[in-house]
């Protein structure tokens, strides 16, 4: 995941991690899937980290063809590896 380039192909990456981590089940999926995952998640992480993945998902979406701004990236992905730690 760290070596992904492309912001929304990272996300998406990131949210099939964190969903597989919490479900405990394998996940395929397209893109355009990715927002009712989210919705799915929601019961099971904090606010605050909802929040950071809500914000992320809309700038991912927004920016699809701006893949420069990594700061809404960096969060997330620190987010997640501490979720995957923990499970």
């Amino acid at each position: 995941m760290k070596a992904e380039e492309s912001v929304p192909a990272a996300f998406h990456q990131a949210i099939v991690l964190l969903f597989g981590a919490i479900f405990q089940t394998m996940l395929h999926c397209s893109g355009k899937m990715i927002p009712q995952i989210v919705k799915q998640l929601k019961p099971h992480v904090t606010d605050d980290h909802y929040t950071l993945i809500s914000n992320c998902q809309g700038k991912t979406t927004a920016d699809y063809n701006d893949d420069t701004d990594t700061g809404c990236y960096a969060a997330f992905y620190a987010t997640t590896r501490l979720y995957l730690q923990r499970l």
